[in-house]
Protein backbone atom coordinates (compact mmCIF):
# COMPACT_ATOMS: atom_id res chain seq x y z
CA UNK A 1 0.00 0.00 0.00
CA UNK A 2 1.06 3.55 -0.68
CA UNK A 3 1.54 5.95 2.17
CA UNK A 4 -0.28 9.23 1.61
CA UNK A 5 2.17 12.10 1.79
CA UNK A 6 1.53 15.34 3.58
CA UNK A 7 2.77 18.67 2.31
CA UNK A 8 5.47 18.63 4.99
CA UNK A 9 6.69 15.23 3.75
CA UNK A 10 6.86 16.48 0.17
CA UNK A 11 8.82 19.58 1.17
CA UNK A 12 11.30 17.66 3.30
CA UNK A 13 11.75 15.05 0.56
CA UNK A 14 12.53 17.80 -1.98
CA UNK A 15 15.00 19.36 0.45
CA UNK A 16 16.75 16.03 0.90
CA UNK A 17 17.12 15.65 -2.87
CA UNK A 18 19.09 18.89 -2.98
CA UNK A 19 16.36 21.18 -4.24
CA UNK A 20 15.53 23.87 -1.76
CA UNK A 21 14.14 27.35 -1.60
CA UNK A 22 16.24 27.98 1.48
CA UNK A 23 19.13 30.30 0.82
CA UNK A 24 21.04 31.06 4.03
CA UNK A 25 19.98 34.47 5.38
CA UNK A 26 23.50 35.92 5.25
CA UNK A 27 23.89 35.03 1.57
CA UNK A 28 20.37 36.16 0.71
CA UNK A 29 21.04 39.55 2.30
CA UNK A 30 24.25 39.84 0.28
CA UNK A 31 22.39 38.95 -2.91
CA UNK A 32 19.65 41.49 -2.12
CA UNK A 33 22.14 44.28 -1.40
CA UNK A 34 24.13 43.51 -4.52
CA UNK A 35 21.12 43.27 -6.82
CA UNK A 36 19.65 46.40 -5.23
CA UNK A 37 22.85 48.32 -5.90
CA UNK A 38 22.49 47.45 -9.59
CA UNK A 39 18.82 48.58 -9.56
CA UNK A 40 17.25 45.15 -10.04
CA UNK A 41 13.53 45.26 -9.41
CA UNK A 42 12.50 42.71 -6.74
CA UNK A 43 8.97 42.33 -8.07
CA UNK A 44 10.16 40.86 -11.39
CA UNK A 45 10.15 37.07 -11.65
CA UNK A 46 13.80 37.03 -12.67
CA UNK A 47 14.89 38.46 -9.30
CA UNK A 48 14.32 35.32 -7.19
CA UNK A 49 15.51 33.18 -10.10
CA UNK A 50 18.81 35.07 -10.09
CA UNK A 51 19.22 34.58 -6.35
CA UNK A 52 18.60 30.86 -6.77
CA UNK A 53 21.10 30.75 -9.67
CA UNK A 54 23.76 32.46 -7.54
CA UNK A 55 23.10 30.07 -4.67
CA UNK A 56 23.15 27.02 -6.95
CA UNK A 57 26.48 28.20 -8.38
CA UNK A 58 27.77 28.77 -4.84
CA UNK A 59 26.79 25.27 -3.68
CA UNK A 60 28.18 23.57 -6.78
CA UNK A 61 31.21 25.77 -7.45
CA UNK A 62 33.59 22.80 -7.66
CA UNK A 63 31.58 20.84 -10.22
CA UNK A 64 31.10 23.55 -12.90
CA UNK A 65 27.40 22.95 -13.52
CA UNK A 66 25.89 23.68 -16.91
CA UNK A 67 23.82 26.84 -16.78
CA UNK A 68 20.99 25.76 -19.04
CA UNK A 69 20.69 22.12 -18.08
CA UNK A 70 21.51 22.16 -14.39
CA UNK A 71 20.81 25.58 -12.95
CA UNK A 72 17.82 26.60 -15.06
CA UNK A 73 16.41 23.10 -14.68
CA UNK A 74 16.65 23.23 -10.89
CA UNK A 75 15.09 26.67 -10.75
CA UNK A 76 12.29 25.56 -13.07
CA UNK A 77 11.57 22.61 -10.76
CA UNK A 78 11.60 24.82 -7.67
CA UNK A 79 9.16 27.32 -9.12
CA UNK A 80 7.12 24.80 -11.11
CA UNK A 81 7.77 26.45 -14.46
CA UNK A 82 9.67 25.72 -17.66
CA UNK A 83 13.34 26.22 -18.42
CA UNK A 84 12.78 28.74 -21.27
CA UNK A 85 10.59 30.83 -18.94
CA UNK A 86 13.37 30.94 -16.33
CA UNK A 87 15.90 31.97 -18.94
CA UNK A 88 13.61 34.65 -20.37
CA UNK A 89 12.76 36.12 -16.94
CA UNK A 90 16.42 36.31 -15.92
CA UNK A 91 17.33 37.92 -19.23
CA UNK A 92 14.53 40.48 -18.89
CA UNK A 93 15.64 41.35 -15.34
CA UNK A 94 19.24 41.84 -16.42
CA UNK A 95 18.28 44.02 -19.38
CA UNK A 96 15.88 46.09 -17.28
CA UNK A 97 18.50 46.69 -14.59
CA UNK A 98 21.06 47.58 -17.23
CA UNK A 99 18.69 50.20 -18.68
CA UNK A 100 18.21 51.70 -15.21
CA UNK A 101 21.88 51.72 -14.18
CA UNK A 102 24.44 51.10 -16.95
CA UNK A 103 27.19 52.72 -14.84
CA UNK A 104 26.79 50.05 -12.16
CA UNK A 105 27.32 47.33 -14.73
CA UNK A 106 30.48 49.01 -16.03
CA UNK A 107 32.15 48.33 -12.68
CA UNK A 108 31.61 44.58 -13.16
CA UNK A 109 31.88 44.44 -16.94
CA UNK A 110 34.38 46.98 -18.28
CA UNK A 111 33.88 47.96 -21.92
CA UNK A 112 30.29 46.76 -21.70
CA UNK A 113 28.28 48.40 -24.48
CA UNK A 114 25.11 46.41 -23.91
CA UNK A 115 23.63 44.28 -21.13
CA UNK A 116 25.65 41.12 -20.39
CA UNK A 117 24.30 37.70 -21.27
CA UNK A 118 22.68 35.56 -18.59
CA UNK A 119 25.67 33.23 -18.55
CA UNK A 120 28.23 36.02 -18.22
CA UNK A 121 26.25 37.83 -15.53
CA UNK A 122 25.55 34.77 -13.38
CA UNK A 123 29.10 33.40 -13.65
CA UNK A 124 30.75 36.76 -12.91
CA UNK A 125 28.53 37.56 -9.94
CA UNK A 126 28.89 34.00 -8.59
CA UNK A 127 32.67 34.27 -8.79
CA UNK A 128 32.45 37.58 -6.94
CA UNK A 129 30.35 36.03 -4.15
CA UNK A 130 32.60 32.97 -3.95
CA UNK A 131 35.54 35.31 -3.53
CA UNK A 132 33.99 37.39 -0.74
CA UNK A 133 32.43 34.48 1.20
Amino acid sequence: MFKQQTIHDMITNDTQKGTSYDIPKSLEECYDRFLGSLHFLPFLKGYPYLKQAFYHEHKNRHTLPSLTKDIYGEIAKLYNTQVPAVERCISFSIHRAYQENPEGFLALFPNCIKAPSNFRFIKTVSLYFNYIT
